[in-house]
């Protein structure tokens, strides 16, 4: 039990992190009932739960979502179905991430000042936000992924087994929301023995936990198939995850595994620079060895993305070029034209958030590695347990990733954003003072409102850009007006209204279930094509498309 007083600053931490979310979601102004990215497969889902027709896939996914679609029709209960709605489900998980990372961050040694850097930090990735404002299944699996990790770091901690038994049924949950929570329970099997010694006893509770993970998984999965409730499952059996070529696969894996330090860098960024600002100045001789180290090390892989040409934003679907989000729509997103130029300013910001991304990978890296041997060359302590089932799960989470996409062939960066917050709780915080300086705080909280406000202005112009071509696709589609079969209005419009999972592509249309393009919503103009209407976009930055256009196709010349 925590002493009143200190529950109560982290009661005020977690208002103060409450307000921080809601003036954020203000500011980006998540409303329009239209569908974002996958939306519109796991929203149909929802709306056949709402409409009492019961569980069942409305397109292809991987995910086993089922129960984040019964979260989503609980938030349709009051007024009916709307993605607005879903929106809504999603940013309460959201939160409820924000504040068990926090719990998790204290838990791990982190002082409160610490642990709310680390859940600001979360709360301002623009991975984290922009996600959370979709129904998208990231931030809803990362909340219970962390649910279950606080879970399973308390039981470790403490001698009562009913934190171990919370953490398995979460864990279990999240399997049934994607199948990569099965990591959850391989972490807690290796984690178990270490803290309770192996002894035959420890080492069959840790593997007796992973079997209902795999029984859930696939009794589920069969369960789908056999009653035509998902029939539209990309992946259903460990066949279609194994790997041709061993060699081909270690060979893309470890080139995929380049890309994760970028990406994850930037995440902890923020984090990294309030760790830096924050912490004591170390007595003694300055550590130079480790710093030039880490610039060495940091310089080799940061010329090799230069060298490949693989610098930010390479992978795509949220962080894009000029801003926050795929512009899914057949000129920009299929024939890679009419895109947003991009400006000399922002193309050397992504160099450098390339640089500055791996550099913080290394640096955090590094910081972990120290506490791993430490805790090797000392006696096992629950903190030291702690920390070997988080460092577990990031390496089985990103294993089973990698099987994953080397399976399916998609790779993008919304997958490594579980990482950030394992790699922070990871990171020691024996250095930084419990009452910090209040200088000290404003130079280590800048980087994180600033990536805060960036996430929200990309975030905003997002969901206007999609607000003005849902605009645009309402009047073209109203009484009397065009039908939809004659419309490409882009991969959510065209799956929501046409998906047919008998569609044959064909090389002259885009793949999203286009019957007749004789309309076409762009970003600018088409061969073929003649403008007949345009919308603008209320956006906040001077990056991005500014206007949504209909075209109409034109008949050959005689």
């Amino acid at each position: 039990m925590l002493p009143f007083s200190r529950a109560r600053r982290d009661i005020a931490a977690v208002l103060v992190l409450g307000v921080v979310w809601i003036v954020m979601i203000l500011g980006a102004n998540p409303s329009g009932d239209f569908p974002l990215n996958d939306d519109w497969i796991y929203g149909g889902t929802v709306k056949s739960i709402v409409a009492g027709n019961g569980f069942r896939m409305a397109g292809p996914t991987i995910a086993n979502l089922f129960v984040q679609a019964y979260w989503g029709a609980l938030f349709c209960l009051p007024f009916g179905f709307s993605f607005v709605a879903l929106r809504a489900s999603t940013l309460v998980l959201g939160l409820l991430g924000l504040v068990t990372f926090y719990a998790l961050a204290r838990e791990m040694g982190a002082s409160r000042t610490m642990a709310l850097a680390a859940a600001l930090t979360l709360a301002a990735n623009p991975l984290f936000f922009d996600l959370a404002n979709t129904f998208m299944t990231d931030v809803p699996f990362l909340t219970l992924a962390l649910m279950a990790t606080y879970a399973f770091v308390r039981g470790l901690s403490g001698p009562s087994p009913r934190w171990l038994a919370a953490g398995i049924v979460v864990a279990l949950i999240a399997i049934l929301l994607r199948q990569v929570g099965i990591t959850l329970l391989v972490a807690f099997a290796v984690a178990y023995p270490v803290r309770k010694g192996f002894t035959r006893s420890s080492l069959l509770t840790g593997m007796m936990a992973v079997l209902p993970g795999i029984v859930v998984h696939f009794a589920y999965q069969r369960w789908l198939i056999a009653s035509g409730q998902g029939t539209e499952l990309v992946i259903s059996g460990v066949g279609e995850l194994l790997p041709p070529s061993v060699g081909a696969f270690i060979g893309k894996s470890a080139r995929y595994s380049i890309f994760v330090l970028p990406y994850v860098g930037a995440g902890l960024l923020p984090f990294v620079i309030a760790t830096l600002t924050l912490r004591q100045r170390e007595a003694g001789k300055r550590n130079w060895r480790g710093r030039v180290l880490i610039g060495v090390i940091s310089g080799a892989i940061f010329a090799g993305l230069w060298w490949k040409h693989d610098t930010l934003p390479v992978l795509g679907n949220v962080l894009m070029a000029t801003g926050i989000g795929p512009l899914t729509q057949r000129d920009t997103y299929l024939r890679l034209i009419n895109l947003p130029p991009v400006p000399p300013i922002l193309a050397v910001m992504w160099i450098a958030m390339t640089g500055l991304g791996v550099t913080a990978s290394v640096w955090v890296l590094r910081a972990i590695v120290a506490r791993i041997w430490r805790a090797v060359r000392q006696p096992q302590s629950p903190e030291d347990s702690a920390c070997m089932f988080v460092l577990v799960l990031a390496v089985a989470y990103w294993g089973m990733i990698l099987v994953l996409i080397n399976g399916s062939g998609y790779f993008f960066d919304r997958y490594l954003l579980p990482l950030v917050p394992l790699m922070i709780v990871l990171v020691p915080a024996a250095s930084i003072p419990p009452r910090p300086a209040a200088w000290r705080c404003v130079a280590g909280g800048a980087p994180i409102f600033a990536m805060a406000l960036a996430s929200v202005l990309a975030t905003h112009d997002y969901l206007a850009w999609n607000r003005a071509r849902w605009a645009v696709l309402a009047d073209l589609t109203g009484p009397g007006a065009i039908a939809a079969d004659r419309i490409d209005g882009g991969y959510e419009f065209n799956g929501t209204r046409l998906y047919d999972p008998h569609y044959r592509p064909s090389a002259t249309k885009s793949y999203w279930w286009v019957r007749d393009d004789e309309y076409v919503l762009a970003s600018g103009p088409m061969t073929g094509y003649r403008t007949v209407s345009q919308r603008a976009v209320d956006r906040w930055l001077p990056i991005g498309p500014d206007a949504v256009l209909v075209l109409h196709r034109q008949p050959p010349p005689p």
